[in-house]
């Protein structure tokens, strides 16, 4: 019966009344379903654009957040990105400092992404010279000095099909099914990497391999299965974009802008290097730090070049350095040798050597980077820090690069001829990551958008398909779940309506005292009488503590109450059975109710984990939403990943739900008619 009759919904009060009513369901309703639309629009987001929570991805309609949303798969995660983004673009904004700052500046990503995207299509021929060098410098430099945000899709991927093919080798001529291929490539990884890794999907390669390039004291070992690993990797992320790879040159030249500008230095000279200062003293008028020469150049005032020998003997990593050797150099290496270690067969221990004297010890020009010398790289390095500048062959990216271009084109006039550029110094050439990205994205941009949005999916179903059983245990959970749904309630909820048991009041006001209590509390009982019963780590431990529900018997008792009793004595008189009556009579007249009954004890068994990870320690007993849990810890720094895994999650629940939507509002509707 409607809440207001015909007749009187024509007065003006009435009509107010049901514009009042609809508007409060359009606001519960937006607000039941704008939460579900940000968190698709969450799910295809990357680390620009997830803290901005919009309804609709900007990504979608907005050029400028495509450029920037492409630059979050290299510039993240890894100790001062957002220095090296800045070095490679330096019209980045200067609050710029992280990505969810980033994701909300607006006008900040029109006034970036437009700078390049205009400079690429004012100087096009410059833009692709620019882009074709930066593609063959950066496949042939050297991997160790490389930086790289590692994808978890794309390394996962890696170290599956790396470690796969380890354990393939090993075992030559075996028939080797999917499952036993994954679980012998973790075991090999796990013994390589010396860690008992759970799965390749908790492998954070971003933390495994923070490399501490800025450190002056850092030697990459060679030779360790670790790093050989991650160095394979960043090879292959390289060939993924040949134009631009997914692993940028590490840009030294913020370790010297940082020393410019830094306290310690402004204590000494009462002053710093910024830009207003350093044009003073070279007399140049570059706009920002960023577009000043590195190395600094020999034509430079004396004021500067007494700072940067300083920067280049105390703040220069040590493996971009050589060693000019020379007979007079290899004997003061010898008595520094021999005045820390002064005793020759103590040496010897030290590095697995048979020196017959201190005479025979060689002074390497670089520093040794074989894991088994490290004892010897110690004191190379010691040896190192103490020579002058004068003394040592210095090398970065941005030296390499030079280099590159020189022996390419000739001179400093050919180069600016190719690339349209108005340079002074050769220093002032950097490795041109921003054209080369640039002409790149004006090429693939909804390549580049789009498929961190797809990566996010496949990471989570292959994550789900490929861990324990996740999807078989929920399927036999979900199966078991519904068959005691529609067997159980019904049949305690019939017997209790049909027959005068004796103490069926106390029966049920029983069974509502269950509900009293929050799930949890009735967890530790349950899980003891599981133990006894000897069922942990089984199916039947997650489906029979739940397999009567109180509250289910309870409304489908007050519905067999509500049928005729004519039924049921027509049903009798035509000689059918008790259960004959239960099945063909009583059990069709129900079917709404027991829709809504299947319908919430689906969404009980799919969705709930807290149970099933307390009475399932065995990962190979995990349903679905106890892996899903996991992988929210793993991935805590990745929530895009974690969003699509909701939105996957979510739909066999939606699915179901469309399905029994007619049966529920028949069941509504229907009654409300008679």
């Amino acid at each position: 019966m409607p809440l207001i009759a015909e007749v009187g919904r024509k007065s003006w009060s009435s009509r107010l009344l049901l514009g009042i009513i609809y508007f409060i369901l359009c606001i519960m309703g937006a607000c039941m379903v704008i939460p579900f639309l940000i968190t698709i629009s969450s799910s295809l987001s990357t680390a620009s654009d997830y803290w901005n929570y919009n309804v609709i991805p900007r990504f979608l309609f907005r050029e400028d957040f495509r450029y920037v949303r492409g630059l979050s798969q290299y510039f993240f995660r890894y100790p001062s990105y957002g220095m090296q983004m800045k070095a490679y673009f330096p019209e980045r904004p200067r609050h710029w400092n992280s990505w969810s700052v980033i994701g909300r500046d607006k006008e900040g990503h029109a006034d970036f992404a437009n700078f390049y995207m205009e400079e690429a299509r004012k100087n096009p021929e410059g833009f692709k010279a620019m882009a074709q060098d930066y593609s063959e410098f950066s496949m042939q430099y050297d991997l160790t000095d490389l930086l790289c945000n590692p994808d978890r899709v794309l390394s996962v991927d890696f170290l599956i099909k790396h470690y796969s093919e380890i354990y393939k080798e090993k075992h030559p001529g075996e028939k080797i099914g999917k499952r036993q291929l994954m679980n012998g490539a973790l075991q090999e990884l796990s013994t390589e990497w010396e860690t008992p890794f759970e799965s390749f999907y908790n492998v954070q390669f971003d933390k495994e391999r923070a490399l501490p390039l800025d450190s002056q004291n850092y030697i990459p070992y060679e030779g360790e299965g670790r790093f050989e690993g991650y160095k394979l990797f960043l090879r292959d992320m390289q060939n993924l974009r040949p134009e631009c790879g997914f692993a940028t040159p590490f840009c030294l030249r913020v370790k010297w802008y940082e020393f410019l500008g830094s306290e310690r230095l402004k204590l000494e000279l009462g002053h710093t290097y910024e830009i207003e200062k350093y044009n003073a003293v070279a007399n140049t008028d570059y706009p920002s730090l960023e577009r000043t020469p590195f190395p600094l150049p020999a034509s430079f005032p004396n004021e500067l070049q007494v700072i940067w020998k300083r920067f280049q003997n105390e703040y220069f990593p040590l493996r971009l350095c050589k060693l000019k050797v020379t007979p007079e150099m290899e004997a003061a290496f010898q008595k520094d040798v021999q005045t820390n270690v002064p005793e020759i067969a103590t040496l010897n221990k030290m590095l697995g050597t048979n020196y017959s004297s201190f005479a025979e010890v060689r002074l390497p020009a670089a520093a040794p980077r074989d894991v088994s010398q490290s004892n010897f790289q110690k004191i190379w390095l010691n040896f190192a820090k103490k020579q002058p500048p004068e003394s040592k062959i210095f090398t970065s990216s941005e030296i390499a690069y030079q280099a590159f271009v020189m022996n390419k084109y000739g001179s400093l006039e050919k180069i600016n001829q190719a690339y349209h550029t108005e340079y002074s110094n050769l220093e002032e050439i950097f490795p041109p990551f921003h054209a080369a990205y640039t002409q790149s994205f004006i090429a693939h941009q909804w390549k580049y958008t789009l498929q961190p949005a797809v990566k996010n999916f496949y990471m989570v179903m292959s994550y789900l398909l490929f861990n324990g059983n996740a999807i078989l245990v929920t399927l036999g959970l979900i199966a078991l779940t519904l068959c005691f749904t529609l067997t159980i309630n019904p049949l305690a909820a019939y017997a209790l309506s049909r027959f005068n048991l004796k103490g069926h009041d106390k029966i049920i006001l029983y069974m509502l005292a269950t509900m009293a209590f929050p799930t949890m509390v009735s967890a530790i009982p349950s899980y003891l009488l599981m133990r006894d019963l000897g069922m942990l780590n089984t199916m039947w431990a997650l489906v029979l503590p739940s397999a009567a529900n109180g509250m289910s018997i309870f409304i489908l008792k007050g519905f067999f109450d509500s049928l005729p009793q004519e039924l049921f004595e027509a049903a009798t008189i035509d000689g059918a059975s008790e259960f004959q009556i239960f099945r063909i009579v009583a059990m069709p007249l129900v079917k709404p109710i027991l829709a809504i009954n299947c319908l919430t004890a689906f969404m009980h068994a799919y969705n709930g984990w807290e149970w099933a990870l307390i009475i399932c320690q065995k990962k190979s007993m995990w349903t679905i939403a106890v892996w899903l849990y996991q992988a929210s810890i793993w991935w805590s720094s990745e929530p895009w990943i974690v969003s699509a895994g909701f939105i996957i999650a979510s739909i066999p629940t939606l699915l179901v739900f469309l399905s029994c939507q007619k049966i529920i509002l028949r069941g509504i509707v229907i009654p409300t008619m008679k």
